[in-house]
């Protein structure tokens, strides 16, 4: 598998995971970058992430697993924002979970906070542009093993 690019394009995934694109408009080409897990509950992973270089002119896409607290997690995406230009978020299930400062009574509601929270510190969660053909689709969307009932397909090539 491979990130879609622009027809013509040349894109190429280096050792660190970036995926950059050539620009024809002379630009140096945006690198877009994803991190999931980053559980910055963890004092030592808030650290790692507040010690990381910054990217300002690249992409991130926070592919769920940062927090269930939101304080936490506002924190970690201001973190982010500070250190690239484009910050993306798709929630994973740690996310989601209640906590007992969060004043929500489900996740749904849990949901709903995080959406206004990026909202509000221009974190995106809809498609959008990153420059030079690039769009970036989060996707909300889990896999469960045990609501997948078909049986499993098999190459024998």
């Amino acid at each position: 598998g491979g990130a879609p690019v622009a027809p013509g394009a040349r894109a190429e995934a280096g050792g660190d995971g970036a995926v950059s694109k050539e620009r024809s408009d002379g630009q140096p080409p945006c690198s877009v970058y994803a991190v999931s897990d980053l559980h910055t509950d963890y004092p030592q992973n808030m650290k790692l992430l507040r010690e990381m270089p910054a990217y300002p002119d690249d992409a991130v896409i926070a592919a769920g697993d940062v927090s269930h607290q939101l304080s936490v997690m506002k924190e970690t995406l201001q973190i982010l924002k500070n250190k690239f230009k484009h910050v993306f978020f798709c929630p994973g299930n740690h996310d989601l979970w209640l906590h007992k400062d969060d004043g929500c009574k489900d996740s749904f509601e849990k949901f709903a906070k995080l959406q206004a929270l990026c909202d509000e510190l221009g974190v995106h969660t809809k498609p959008r542009s990153v420059g030079g053909g690039v769009v970036v689709v989060p996707l909300l969307a889990w896999y469960e093993p045990g609501f997948d009932s078909d049986p499993d397909v098999k190459d024998d090539s």
